[in-house]
Order: structure tokens, then C-alpha cells, then sequence
């Protein structure tokens, strides 16, 4: 058995002296190694110290804070154009009845006036309001003449008749349309 525990070479082999220059050789590289990596640390530390890093992390957290409070702002815009674009639709939905209501104030005699308007889908209720009997039969009779001449009026019906003595006459029509 072998006294000799070591490795790398043993007594019996001649070879000891170019055993030891590969060794040699080899700490050079490890020593050139060791020092390369230690002045590429030192660069990049240079390098983070030199680089604009905090000037970015500031613009990011200025970044941040404008986009949090432009988030409401944005969040607001959007619903105020889903809103808009559900007004265009009902707008687009609702009957056109402007027409209509030019053709009425047309045909209201002097001493009458309109003291309410209400506007459905298929119906219009006009109450009027005049100071003798004379204005309202003429209302009436405009209305009658519409029914009969226009095709877009179905019929038309007195609600009510009101009368306060020593004032007015309030009369409620109901105009329904096709």
C-alpha cells in the first residue's frame, strides 16, 4: 500500500518540475481572472453611480401621480360619451313631433294661450286658457279642421272644460296621432 496521499503527483513520476509550472500557470490565470472580474465590478458600480437612475425613478413617481389623477378624469369622459351615445339613441327612437307642436301654436287664436303641454308617443294634451268663449270655439274649430284635413291626426277630444267667473276659461284637449 502507498504511503502517499497526494494527488497531483507522486514521488515515483518524474514529471514534478512541469506538474508545478501547469500549477503555476494555472494561479496566474485564477490571479488574471479574479482581477478582471474585480475591474469589471468596480466599472459597473461607476456605471450605477454615473446613470440617471434617480431622475427616473422621480419621473416614474411623477409619472404615476399624473396618471392616477387623470384616471378619474378619463373614467368621467367615458361615461359622459356612453351616455351621449344612449341620448342619440333615444333621440333617434323619439317620435318626430316637433312639427306637430309648430302646426298647433300656428293655429292658436289672439287671446288664447297655452297654459300646458304635455307630449306622449301617440297623444298630445293641450290645455288652454282664454278670457271668453269666442277663442276656445276657435281653437276648437282649428282642431277640428286639423282632424279632419290632416293624416297624421287620428281624433280629438275635450278633456275638461273649467270656468272661474270673472276669469278665465280653461279647456283640455287630448290630440291623438296615428
Amino acid at each position: 500500500m502507498s504511503n502517499e496521499i497526494n494527488l497531483l503527483y507522486s514521488k515515483k513520476q518524474g514529471g514534478s518540475v512541469a506538474i508545478k509550472a501547469r500549477i503555476l500557470m494555472l494561479r496566474y490565470i485564477a490571479l488574471g481572472l479574479l482581477f478582471i472580474i474585480g475591474v469589471i465590478s468596480v466599472i459597473v458600480f461607476i456605471l450605477i453611480l454615473a446613470s440617471p437612475l434617480p431622475e427616473l425613478k422621480k419621473q416614474e413617481s411623477a409619472l404615476l401621480t399624473s396618471l392616477s389623477t387623470s384616471h378619474s378624469k378619463i373614467v368621467k369622459q367615458v361615461l359622459i360619451t356612453s351616455r351621449l351615445q344612449d341620448i342619440s339613441k333615444i333621440v333617434a327612437a323619439r317620435p318626430d313631433v316637433d312639427d306637430q307642436i309648430v302646426d298647433l301654436r300656428k293655429k292658436i287664436p289672439l287671446g288664447v294661450e297655452i297654459k300646458s303641454l304635455r307630449v306622449d308617443t301617440k297623444q298630445m294634451m293641450v290645455t288652454i286658457s282664454a278670457a271668453s268663449l269666442l277663442g276656445v270655439e276657435s281653437f276648437t274649430q282649428e282642431l277640428t279642421k286639423m282632424g279632419n284635413s290632416d293624416k297624421t291626426v287620428r281624433g280629438v277630444s275635450i278633456d275638461s272644460v273649467e270656468f272661474t267667473p270673472g276669469e278665465l276659461y280653461e279647456v283640455a284637449y287630448t290630440i291623438t296621432y296615428l
